[in-house]
């Protein structure tokens, strides 16, 4: 038996394209989040590292570059439905090939077990597209902005993205961010951020 474990960058959300993106790092095992280890604000992603010995085990580990932040829920949740959406859907799937071959189950018993698998293989779908697909407000925009330490390039592309005028100054940020510092680092593992 194949043991694939290690950590992995999962469920993306608040996308701001070209620029950032939130997502939590995982313990995953055959690729399934289990255990939430820390989320991200994502500015670049780098390949995947596979180690161990073949057809065995292998551990394999995520290269990114980003800042810490608190958990970030919205992506937990995110990959755990995701994973639970992908569940129903194949044991769906097996189970309406057994229910559609039956021949002394009615038309009703059948297209439950059908609406069933397929509701859970289109909202498995759409955890996949949409996620990517919404932004964030501008507001939330510029707080994760602000949180990543954007440069002035940066702030022009976020506000051409969101059909806003101006740069850095006129981003609306939270006055903690505003009144303090952020301790950064672009170290995957470094110590989530904490106001000085």
């Amino acid at each position: 038996m194949i043991f694939a474990v290690g950590r992995k960058l999962f469920a993306r959300v608040d996308h701001v394209p070209g620029l950032f993106h939130i997502a939590t790092q995982f313990f995953h095992l055959w690729y399934c989040p289990l255990i939430p280890l820390a989320s991200y604000i994502v500015t670049a992603e780098g390949p995947q590292v596979t180690r161990g010995i073949p057809l065995l085990y292998t551990e394999d580990r995520q290269s990114f570059r980003g800042v810490r932040i608190p958990l970030c829920w919205k992506s937990v949740l995110l990959a755990w439905a995701r994973v639970i959406l992908l569940f129903f859907w194949i044991v769906g799937g097996l189970v309406t090939i057994v229910v559609l071959t039956d021949k002394h189950l009615g038309l009703s018993d059948r297209i439950m077990v059908v609406t069933i698998a397929a509701g859970s293989f289109v909202l498995w779908l759409l955890s996949l597209i949409l996620p990517s697909r919404l932004r964030p407000t501008y507001k939330r925009a510029c707080e994760l902005a602000q949180i990543a330490v954007l440069d002035d390039q940066g702030w022009a592309q976020l506000n051409a993205a969101y059909g806003q005028r101006g740069g850095a100054a006129t981003a609306t940020t939270p006055s903690s961010i505003v009144a303090g510092q952020w301790e950064s680092s672009e170290i995957q593992g470094s110590p989530p951020l904490k106001l000085k």
